[in-house]
């Protein structure tokens, strides 16, 4: 890594830590530049404004979740239905650990429950994050429906409908884990009951298996 890309990388960290503790609206290029032990021109040369460098921050988040969760979908060496399973479970511990992502989707509900009309600054980054994980998604979905050799699942069950409501159900947990902080409180049942789900799925699958034509 390059003298440059060291002192970026500084600042990053320490902005992340700065946003994460005090929001982006009580930090100021002051305390970054303090915090990351470097003058505050060089701030501004990395990076256009604070809310460009807090764009950077939650974007690199996502990058680690997307690159840990992209681990997961492509394991060859895991059913689909263990992959929807661990998708599932992965994916809440990393937005949990993403401290400056989940600050944003608190802020965001919060504005949406008191009505303010209030555009994210991440409006884009989410829609983009949102994209992606619907793609993903689909690959597992695709898997595990081909999985049975049972017409009638077959022609009732749309993969896109599929996806679309399985997406849905992971953001309606989200709020919960996130907005209601109630991550300890239900994580270990959450698990569970996508243990037992994804286990009778992948049971029906496994008595009703396609045959090689």
């Amino acid at each position: 890594m390059s003298k440059r890309e060291e002192t970026r990388a500084k600042i990053i960290e320490a902005a992340e830590q700065l946003f994460h503790r005090y929001g982006l609206e009580k930090t100021s290029m002051d305390d970054i530049a303090k915090g990351a032990q470097k003058a505050k021109g060089a701030l501004y040369y990395y990076f256009e404004s604070k809310e460009d460098l807090f764009r950077v921050v939650v974007s690199e988040e996502l990058d680690v979740i997307k690159s840990k969760l992209e681990l997961v979908v492509e394991d060859s060496n895991m059913s689909d239905f263990e992959k929807l399973k661990q998708y599932l479970i992965q994916r809440m511990q990393l937005i949990k650990d993403s401290l400056n992502y989940s600050q944003i989707i608190k802020t965001d509900m919060q504005s949406r429950l008191d009505n303010e009309k209030k555009v994210s600054l991440l409006d884009d980054i989410k829609s983009d994050f949102d994209k992606w994980e619907l793609a993903q998604v689909k690959k597992i979905v695709k898997g595990c429906i081909k999985s049975f050799n049972m017409p009638q699942i077959m022609a009732i069950v749309d993969i896109t409908a599929a996806t679309d409501m399985i997406v849905m159900i992971i953001k309606s947990v989200e709020i919960q884990f996130v907005l209601h902080d109630k991550y300890k409180d239900y994580n270990a049942t959450f698990n569970f009951l996508a243990e037992i789900i994804i286990s009778n799925l992948q049971n029906l699958a496994t008595h009703n298996p396609i045959g090689n034509k």
